[in-house]
This record gives structure tokens, sequence and C-alpha cells, in this order.
């Protein structure tokens, strides 16, 4: 599991500052749409909040199975 975990780490270390420079770069342009230089803080929490939504059902469920077999 730590090396799933190392892994990812590695992949969101490389494609991370990749996505969210351009993200700034295009909010922060003089022809953007809107000016706002924190699109990538609303990337990161609204990326956070996706995968929580995926979290918590899959601990709920695991949580239950462990119980039932005890």
């Amino acid at each position: 599991m730590q090396g799933v975990f190392s892994s990812v780490n590695s992949i969101t270390s490389i494609i991370g500052p990749l996505v969210m420079t351009q993200l700034f770069a295009a909010f922060t342009a003089p022809s953007a749409p809107a000016y706002f230089p924190g699109v990538s803080f609303l990337a990161a929490a609204v990326l956070s909040a996706l995968c929580l939504c995926i979290f918590i059902p899959l601990v709920r469920s695991h949580q239950s199975t462990a119980l039932g077999k005890a």
C-alpha cells in the first residue's frame, strides 16, 4: 500500500504544478473571461471535495463489512 501512495504522490507532483500554473495563467491573462488569481486554490478544493465524496462511501462499506465479520 505504501508503494501505491508513493506512486500517486509522484504522479501528482508532476501533473499538479503543470495544471495549476496553466489555470493561473488562463485566469490572470488580460484576455481572461474573469480575473481570478485564486482559481488554483478553488480547483484544489473542488478536487479534494470530489475525493472526499468518493472516499466516505468506501470507508463506510468497509466498516460495515468488517463489523459484520466480527
